[in-house]
């Protein structure tokens, strides 16, 4: 081993959970996110690997019991965010094709409206909830993307190339459903809409959007790494109500 592995190695043996997740990331996320996921050992596995070592390294001369305990936490917390990280890039793709239909009717219906409608017909609500179904998903989800690269990421990006290209596709099919629901506005004297305002009326969406991410990142962990009565109760607080009492299970 040469000078520079071992210094790589050092490295690796230092980092947090949190970092190891951020290292993969990096490196990741220059390709597309089916690839990522067929590499072997898998990522999540991988991940999992390096922390154990890193948590043994740190922990030498430790009782075996804090050791394992310490290495139990640690892989927790770096599979959630492998975890975050990993329906978000899911969820982005698997929208797309339905919002790429969906933006190809709307503006199909849109410009059937300029052409069918005089002013003062009444069609603007109708026009206006048709044009805000479609933009609204899709600034909830990038909204959601940023608040969850600041709060969970330290503002890196974390979305895959595919992942990446489709959001950017995603928004400029909003910029131009906007454009063309405008220039109906401008010819049947209805009100503008404009991207920034519909954003800043979204702002509990998005928070709820991100929240029901990392709820989800945290469920599917303890499906595997917590037991039953750990993975009920954090169901039950996800859901918004209070676990059942032991002598209630059966209600369940």
């Amino acid at each position: 081993m040469n000078n520079h592995s071992r210094r790589l190695k050092v490295i690796e043996l230092t980092l947090t959970p949190r970092q190891f997740v951020f290292t993969w990331l990096r490196n990741a996320i220059k390709g597309r996110f089916g690839e990522a996921n067929v590499k072997l050992p898998p990522p999540r596995m991988a991940i999992a690997n390096c922390i154990s070592k890193a948590v043994k390294n740190s922990l030498k001369g430790q009782p075996e019991s804090v050791i394992e305990k310490a290495i139990f936490q640690a892989r927790r917390d770096g599979d959630c965010l492998y975890l975050l990280a990993t329906h978000v890039n899911i969820e982005v793709c698997d929208q797309y094709a339905d919002r790429d239909r969906y933006h190809t009717l709307l503006l199909a219906y849109l410009c059937a409206v300029l052409r069918s409608c005089a002013p003062g017909t009444g069609r603007e609500e109708e026009v206006r909830l048709m044009t805000r179904a479609f933009v609204e998903p899709v600034l909830i989800l990038d909204g959601a993307i940023s608040q969850i690269s600041a709060e969970n990421f330290e503002g890196q990006p974390f979305l895959f190339l595919d992942s990446a290209s489709r959001l950017k596709e995603q928004l400029e099919m909003v910029d131009q459903a906007v454009k063309v629901f405008n220039l109906v506005a401008e010819c049947l004297n209805f009100t503008n809409l404009s991207v920034a305002s519909i954003r800043e009326s979204l702002r509990e969406r998005v928070d709820q959007q991100a929240s029901r991410w990392v709820d989800l990142a945290f469920l599917e962990m303890l499906a595997v790494q917590g037991d039953a009565a750990e993975f009920y109760s954090a169901m039950c607080t996800c859901r918004g109500r209070p676990p059942l009492d032991a002598n209630d299970s059966g209600k369940f």
